[in-house]
C-alpha cells in the first residue's frame, strides 16, 4: 500500500539498495538500518507499518530483533518479514518461532518482495479494522 512506512534492516549494501529501490518505486517510504541497535533506535523514533529484517546482522540476528519487536506492546503488531540466503530448514522454523509473518529467501525478485509486503500490509489493515469494529 503506497505511502506506508517500512523499516529495512539490512547490512549488505547491495541487498539494501535492491530492496529500497523496489519498495520506493511502489510508493513506500523506506527507512534503513544497518544493524540491530540502529533498528531499535529508529523503532523508538518512527512508526512503521512493516519491518524487513535480514537474518545475519553485525550486532545480532533477525531472530533476536524479531523477538524484541514481539516483546514490546507498542511494536508487537508490526508485521515482520525475514530475508535470508540461508537454506537450512531449521532457520525457517526458528524464524517463525521468533514471530516473523513471512520469510523470503535471497536472492529474491522484486515482484516477490512487493507481493509479500502487500499481503502482510493488507492483513494488518484487516486486523486493525476488526479491532476498531470490536471497540465500537
Amino acid at each position: 500500500m503506497p505511502g506506508e512506512v517500512i523499516l529495512l534492516v539490512e547490512d549488505d549494501v547491495v541487498s539494501a539498495k535492491f530492496c529500497r529501490r523496489a519498495l520506493e518505486a511502489q510508493g513506500y517510504v523506506v527507512y534503513h538500518a544497518k544493524d540491530c541497535q540502529s533498528a531499535r533506535g529508529l523503532m523508538m523514533e518512527q512508526s512503521f507499518a512493516l519491518i524487513f529484517v535480514d537474518l545475519m546482522l553485525p550486532d545480532g540476528d533477525g531472530f533476536e530483533l524479531t523477538r524484541y519487536v514481539r516483546s514490546r506492546p507498542e511494536l508487537a503488531g508490526i508485521p515482520v518479514i525475514m530475508c535470508s540466503a540461508c537454506e537450512r530448514e531449521e532457520t525457517f522454523i526458528e524464524a517463525f518461532a521468533a514471530g516473523v509473518n513471512d520469510f523470503i529467501r535471497k536472492p529474491s525478485r522484486s515482484t516477490e518482495l512487493l507481493v509479500r509486503a502487500a499481503n502482510v500490509l493488507q492483513l494488518r489493515e484487516a486486523q486493525l479494522r476488526v479491532v476498531a469494529l470490536q471497540q465500537s
